[in-house]
């Protein structure tokens, strides 16, 4: 049993799925360059840059929604799972028994993007690559290729944030 938090009820993961939900509609409602279902990809991490680049409103869920979103993305591709910490923040963990493990926080660290206002675009994808990067190490075997891929498609969003 984790000593820091838990993994979350169905009614808890509502909430990645209604900001999903959420960001949905918004691409939807704008007539967008190109389809995005927001079904746990890399296409949901690029609209999301895209809308953040051309200065669409986000949803009400916001940019925690779209952290959410997007950690989604990297747990998906990683194999982790969601623990909310009994403080409330939500993150992205390998299984309570693989050691050593990762934890990530997507909130916290697509707070850290905005923030300090790098890269000035690409936040989204800028997280999902780092993200990825840090779970490399501690990733099973399976994952490890779906990892690359990650981090290669968002490349350009890496290469961007150097200053």
């Amino acid at each position: 049993m984790r000593t820091w938090g838990y993994t979350p009820s169905s009614e808890e993961l509502a909430a990645v799925k209604d900001a999903t939900t959420a960001f949905r509609q918004t691409w939807a409602s704008i007539r967008p360059p190109w389809p995005a279902p927001f079904d746990g990809t890399i296409t949901d991490v690029r609209a999301i840059d895209y809308m953040q680049y051309e200065g669409i409103q986000f949803p009400p869920c916001g940019i925690e929604g779209a952290a959410l979103i997007c950690g989604e993305v990297v747990r998906r591709v990683a194999s982790l799972e969601w623990i909310i910490a009994y403080t409330g923040q939500w993150f992205i963990a390998t299984e309570e028994d693989d050691w050593p493990g990762i934890v990530i926080c997507p909130v916290s660290r697509v707070y850290e993007l905005e923030f300090s206002g790098t890269p000035q675009f690409g936040r989204y994808g800028l997280f999902a690559a780092r993200a990825a990067m840090d779970c490399l190490p501690y990733a099973r075997p399976e994952a490890q290729g779906a990892l690359r891929a990650l981090i290669d498609l968002v490349e350009g969003c890496v290469e961007g944030s150097e200053r």
